[in-house]
């Protein structure tokens, strides 16, 4: 079915086809050289196509040396980093992860994980539009990190009573669940739609889906493997750290462009420093 549809995506061959015949047809013109049109659309369509081809090496250099690294590398960092955070452990090892935390009715409460973390994606459309891009991520990545810190204290020590620190870990495990969908879930996606140029959307889209895919095989491995060498507490403070490092690249490195390139909002900038009177924020 994919294949199928690729048929109809813009500038896909059938679609230019579709549309220089369609072009054809509104003139009203029809000499029955049918061959003669087939010829010329297989022309227009493939000479472009060769002279792109010997280009496209020299034009991607190009573009690469004048764009912001930042613009390239942020997006496809963070989406390597934040599925490795735990909300992916959570949702491939929920029963799992929670009966070693010992909690009775580990099924209820997975269901419940997934639950909140999906609704908190659908509340990031509005913690977005209120708070931006930036802090959501900085909200986000600090509430989990700490909340992932909390959970990994109370395993290792054992220091509060069962019933108590089963609640405790249970809210705060929800709430961290909620908090990631606000804005580490979402982000690195807005950011990578938004932040590049048009001629480099799809290359920094294509570098951060890459990037997302190892992440998330990487996520089930790396869980397993810190889980069954060191532990659940081990686990919650490995999850605190990538946090924690989400945190760091976000206040170092994403700025606020509210919806702009992030080239335009780097010119914007110059601008207001300048205090140019002509200066429109657009």
């Amino acid at each position: 079915m994919g294949i199928v549809c690729l048929g109809f995506v813009p500038e896909s061959p059938h679609w230019l086809a579709r549309k220089l015949l369609e072009t054809e047809a509104g003139t009203g013109e029809d000499d029955g050289n049918t061959e003669e049109q087939e010829s010329s659309i297989n022309t227009n369509m493939i000479s472009p196509t060769k002279n792109k081809n010997t280009s496209t090496t020299a034009n991607m250099k190009n573009q690469l040396k004048n764009i912001s690294k930042v613009t390239i590398l942020i997006p496809p960092l963070l989406l390597l980093i934040t599925p490795l955070n735990g909300g992916f452990s959570m949702a491939f090892f929920a029963i799992d992860l929670v009966s070693s935390m010992g909690f009775s009715h580990p099924s209820l409460l997975s269901i419940l994980i997934a639950l909140l973390r999906t609704v908190g994606i659908v509340f990031s459309m509005i913690f977005v539009q209120k708070f931006g891009r930036r802090n959501s991520l900085l909200i986000s990545s600090s509430v989990v990190t700490v909340c992932c810190f909390i959970i990994s204290s109370i395993l290792y020590t054992n220091l509060i009573p069962k019933l108590l620190s089963d609640w405790i870990m249970i809210i705060i495990l929800l709430t961290s669940m909620f908090t990631s969908g606000l804005g580490i879930s979402s982000i690195p996606w807005v950011l990578a739609s938004e932040w590049p140029e048009m001629n480099m959307k799809a290359f920094v889209n294509t570098a951060s889906t890459f990037c997302y895919f190892v992440s998330v095989f990487l996520s089930a491995h790396l869980t397993t493997l810190v889980n069954n060498s060191f532990g659940i507490s081990a686990s919650f403070m490995v999850f605190a750290g990538i946090n924690a490092l989400t945190f760091i690249v976000t206040v170092m490195y994403v700025v606020e462009t509210g919806g702009l390139t992030y080239e335009r909002h780097r010119q914007l900038e110059i601008q207001k420093n300048k205090e140019d009177p002509d200066f429109t924020y657009l």
